[in-house]
């Protein structure tokens, strides 16, 4: 059998070496790819703007009056309308902690 040389051991090591390191890089690649699966686009009570389309139903938090999505502009300004027709606007933040969704 073999002795196994300084050199051999240094061979082996580096070849184990970039066999973990191609590992971890596909590894690092597929956690990458699934990130944009598995991460919720609507994070603990906030409404994502993406979510936030017309005709959706929402609730004022502190009034329970059930309001519908009328529009929702590029300035993230929602138009909202209650069982009365009457209209309210409001900022994606006002909106994100005073609805939710029904």
């Amino acid at each position: 059998m073999k002795k196994l040389s300084e050199k051999d051991i240094k061979e082996f090591l580096q070849v184990e070496w970039d066999r973990r390191l191609r590992k971890l890089d596909k590894l690092n690649q597929l956690k990458n790819e699934l990130d944009v699966y598995i991460k919720p686009k609507v994070k603990k009570n906030k409404i994502s703007k993406s979510l936030i389309s017309p005709g959706l139903v929402v609730t004022n938090k502190k009034t329970k009056i059930k309001y519908k999505v009328r529009s929702v502009n590029n300035d993230n300004l929602i138009l909202l309308s209650s069982p009365e027709e009457k209209e309210l606007k409001v900022t994606l933040n006002a909106f994100d902690k005073d609805f939710y969704l029904n």
